[in-house]
């Protein structure tokens, strides 16, 4: 791969960055120490104690408080505010100059179809990865990079998701606490990563939909 260092990791919501990356994210800024990474979330959901937890994750997973960023967008409603969502990340792009950005893959939740096209709107001298959030990952989401992942960088993932768990979340209907969600199981957190190691006949892994990869493979390029 590339030699891609400066990392701009993007979520519609708190907590979507923990799961659709945070084993990544540890192993590069804690364990290898060779990612120089900015987070950037477009809604603090209108709750102080979610905003709170979401920074208390990131920060678990090794990312500099001073380098997390968060944003008032509506959740749910975020089709209402498009121009502001591009506005946002072009301001990032501007300003932060990444090698590679981890964004949403287009799947079934409004905000996260809606980050996804602007972020292929925005992000054309990037290399871009796309992650899965598995409530609402999308059947024709196919992983084409597989970053291999200890049980060690699981259990910080883990850890910083924990800091959700007695939290309340609506669906839109009622209201629950992040424990009571089936996608919030530990064991089925720790079962995505085991299935998406077996394509690469490791123990563990998460996985990605490249949607652009930009290098000098060839000298002088």
């Amino acid at each position: 791969m590339p030699n891609l260092k400066r990392v701009l990791c993007i979520g519609a919501h708190p907590d979507d960055i923990e799961f659709g990356c945070g084993a990544t994210l540890n192993k590069h800024l804690q364990r290898w120490q060779d990612w120089d990474v900015r987070c950037l979330t477009l809604s603090r959901s209108a709750n102080a104690e979610l905003e709170k937890a979401h920074r208390l994750a990131l920060t678990e997973l090794g990312v500099p408080p001073e380098q997390i960023e968060l944003h008032d967008l509506v959740t749910s409603h975020m089709n209402a505010d498009r121009q502001a969502a591009w506005e946002i990340l072009d301001r990032a792009w501007r300003t932060w100059r990444p090698d590679m950005v981890f964004t949403h893959e287009s799947d079934y939740h409004q905000d996260h179809e809606l980050v996804y096209q602007e972020s292929m709107r925005t992000f054309y001298d990037c290399s871009v990865f796309l992650y899965g959030i598995s409530r609402s990952q999308s059947p024709s989401f196919e992983g084409a990079y597989f970053e291999k992942v200890t049980e060690a960088d699981i259990a910080v993932k883990l850890a910083a998701l924990e800091h959700y768990a007695p939290l309340p979340i609506s669906d839109g209907i009622g209201v629950t606490s992040y424990r009571q969600k089936p996608y919030f199981r530990r064991e089925a957190i720790i079962g995505k990563m085991a299935y998406d190691g077996i394509a690469t006949l490791s123990d563990y892994a998460e996985v990605f939909r490249v949607v652009r990869l930009i290098g000098a493979l060839i000298r002088g390029c």
